[in-house]
């Protein structure tokens, strides 16, 4: 049997790997020592085993080389002075005004727009070396691919961009910088066109996340992603510099492009009278050109040209991708429910947690981008210093940073994606899914399902426990996709098979929702932006703070709460017991407590809904039975509790809403006759009272 050891660090050789595990033996008796000196000679045979093998394998071996090596090399050394994403599928405007903004963009396509931050005092302050020499010692969040947070010093920061030769090189992503360094905040202003922003009646320290400082070096950059919670962003680059390259066309006849591309370096004459530009040449990577040679054996200039010949993706991605000039942010862009090619969605089915797999933004243009054909390209530009770009809810975006760059970023919730914020935060998973990669989240029963929700005009108050499967629903996979050619993610034969569309329509997205959970019984899914009871308030601050676009927010609260459920149910209860309906002011639930409370007058209405029927009975059974103690000894806490003056329950059978009171006494006949698994009834005044809710918990 083989036993093979993984080393703790390469820097470790096996004589200090068994030091660390001989600190870990404790030295008792003369058989631990044996065994000490048994281990000892036994990595010293697998330390020189190592240590051949290793030797064997770097050995340079003529006409060997690792395209996949390479590929990585070449990520870690590669300069971008050829890059250009400006293609002018993006439009760029100037003194835009706002009502021009929300005509033709907002909600709907990506803008460039100049002129916004003209008078900012960052256009000249947020430079890498005057952010250097302001906030040298301050502490930014670094963003990474792993879960872990780095936090690093600005001047540790800049000394590791300078020396760097990631893969995937790490940027300053901060949303805290206001509160490290208070005076940024003063550099900036939010433009005239993204004022409005419905998290700011939320209280700094209860509102989600929603401006960074972004400082990242070359070939860094934000992957492939859609903004949280689907709101939109702008974001502004407020320092770098444009450069000017020669447009180099790759393989050409004549000395033409040898003239163009000489103060490149890098040529290379062919046998049949054609100039090649050489495009991995040492002077493109660097301190690394002479061992990126040594590791393909024949040489990085003769390695490209077999690529080229064999139509190979390096020769593709560079030669495409050069242009005349370029600026420092390179945007890729992608409309609602279309996935980029390489991009996996997965979606939680418990809590509707939603997670993106996707290659770094540089190897994604490297070794996907080549792969599509014009007509599957994204949307692209280049972002040049002092542009800000408007990125709408539910678009897909990735960025390259084509040098070093410093730029300020918010998101924000206006009327145009309102709804969409709300119904991302709704329970469920089936909604997000469609949101993010269209039908392919769909199966054949998910769109049967959401046809009969687009005709049901009533809602039911399930009360049944749903089991799922403890599972991470793959949503996209392009290398699954029969039906993907060129990164092209079409409809499969089903989808088409029911002629449904997909549109990024609220209206068509809310088809999704699942109708069995309830914001207040399902779980909240981790990835959502904002806590539940934060989300609750959220709302209610809105409906009671922007009384004017009350029809919006009762939308919102809709789809997120299920407002119009709980409406319905109040209409109910006030008529059976005369009570008057709630002003409009009272039709949000209030607080942030975790069933909900409505004002009603002066009086007090309070719905059990937060775990299901079981737990609500319960919950509202020990209530009961506590006050009636209060009462039976004429307990003077009588003074400090509301008194009860009506309670029971409500469920919705034969299209109609029944009203049952119920004073915590007994067994309904409605409960009697349920599914439920009722504890011990007899005798008991109170059968959902505290000594009954003990054993059900």
């Amino acid at each position: 049997m083989a036993h093979f050891f993984r080393l703790p660090c390469p820097s470790l050789g096996p004589a200090d790997y068994i030091y660390q595990m001989n600190m870990r033996i404790p030295a008792e008796n003369n058989c631990t020592l044996m065994v000490k000196n048994l281990m000892h000679g036994a990595f010293a045979i697998l330390g020189l085993f190592l240590t051949i093998v290793l030797k064997v394998i770097f050995l340079p071996v003529a006409g060997f080389f690792s395209l996949y090596l390479y590929r990585r090399l070449y990520r870690c050394h590669t300069t971008l002075d050829g890059f250009a994403f400006d293609y002018g599928n993006v439009n760029r405007e100037k003194d835009l005004s706002l009502e021009e903004f929300q005509h033709e963009y907002d909600g709907q396509r990506p803008v460039l727009i100049s002129g916004l931050a003209d008078n900012w005092r960052a256009r000249h302050t947020w430079t890498p070396e005057q952010l250097l020499l302001n906030c040298g010692d301050t502490v930014f969040r670094i963003s990474q691919r792993s879960s872990g947070k780095i936090t690093m010093k600005l001047k540790d920061y800049v000394s590791y961009i300078q020396m760097q030769h990631d893969e995937d090189p790490l940027y300053i992503f901060d949303d805290t910088f206001g509160e490290a360094e208070p005076g940024l905040l003063k550099d900036y202003s939010v433009p005239h066109l993204f004022c409005e922003d419905f998290f700011d009646v939320l209280d700094r320290d209860q509102r989600p996340p929603y401006r960074w400082l972004i400082i990242g070096p070359e070939r860094s950059g934000a992957s492939w992603h859609v903004d949280p919670a689907l709101t939109s962003a702008w974001n502004t680059l407020l320092c770098g510099r444009k450069r000017r390259t020669k447009r180099r066309t790759g393989v050409e006849t004549g000395v033409a492009v040898a003239e163009e591309a000489e103060e490149e370096g890098g040529l290379m004459e062919k046998g049949n009278g054609t100039t090649e530009v050489e495009i991995g040449s040492s002077a493109m990577l660097g301190e690394a050109g002479e061992s990126a040679a040594g590791v393909i054996g024949t040489g990085v200039g003769i390695g490209l040209t077999r690529y080229f010949e064999s139509d190979l993706w390096v020769g593709c991605a560079l030669i495409d991708l050069f242009e005349k000039g370029r600026g420092d942010l390179g945007w890729a862009l992608y409309p609602p429910g279309r996935v980029p090619l390489g991009v996996m969605v997965h979606v939680n089915e418990e809590d509707g947690d939603v997670n993106i797999e996707t290659p770094s933004s540089l190897q994604w243009w490297l070794d996907y981008y080549p792969l599509l054909a014009d007509e599957d390209k994204p949307i692209e530009c280049t972002q040049l210093p002092g542009e800000t770009i408007y990125v709408p809810s539910g678009w897909w975006h990735c960025v390259l940073n084509l040098e070093t760059t410093v730029a300020v970023t918010q998101n924000f919730v206006n009327s145009k994606n309102f709804e969409f914020v709300c119904l991302d935060m709704a329970p469920g998973y089936r909604h997000k899914g469609v949101c993010r990669a269209g039908l392919l989240a769909l199966d054949d029963d998910n769109i049967e399902d959401a046809k009969y929700n687009a005709f049901s005009e009533t809602d039911s108050l399930s009360c049944s426990e749903l089991t799922r499967k403890e599972k991470r629903v793959r949503i996209c996979e392009p290398q699954e996709d029969t039906n993907c050619e060129n990164g092209t993610f079409g409809a499969s034969k089903s989808h088409n098979r029911h002629h449904l569309e997909f549109s990024y329509d609220i209206n068509f997205l809310a088809m999704f929702l699942d109708k069995d959970r309830d914001h207040y019984n399902a779980l909240w899914s981790s990835g959502n932006c904002i806590g539940q009871r934060e989300m609750r308030e959220w709302l209610w601050k809105l409906w009671l703070g922007k009384q004017g676009i009350r029809d919006l927010i009762w939308k919102g609260a809709c789809l997120a709460l299920n407002a119009g459920k709980w409406s319905e149910c109040m209409g109910e209860i006030c008529a059976f017991h005369e009570l008057p309906l709630p002003r409009d002011d009272e039709k949000i639930p209030v607080g942030t407590g975790s069933n909900p409370v409505y004002l009603v007058a002066d009086n007090v209405i309070k719905l059990y809904v937060e775990g299901g029927l079981e737990a609500s009975l319960y919950a509202l059974g020990t209530e009961l039975e506590f006050y009636s103690l209060l009462c039976e000894f004429n307990s003077p806490l009588q003074k400090y509790i509301p008194a009860v003056l009506a309670s029971g329950f409500i469920y919705f059978a034969n299209g109609s809403y029944t009203v049952v009171p119920w004073d915590g006494k007994g067994v309904p006949d409605v409960i009697a006759k349920s599914d439920l698994i009722l504890g011990n009834c007899k005798g008991v005044d109170f059968p959902f009272g505290i000594w009954n809710k003990k054993q059900f918990e």
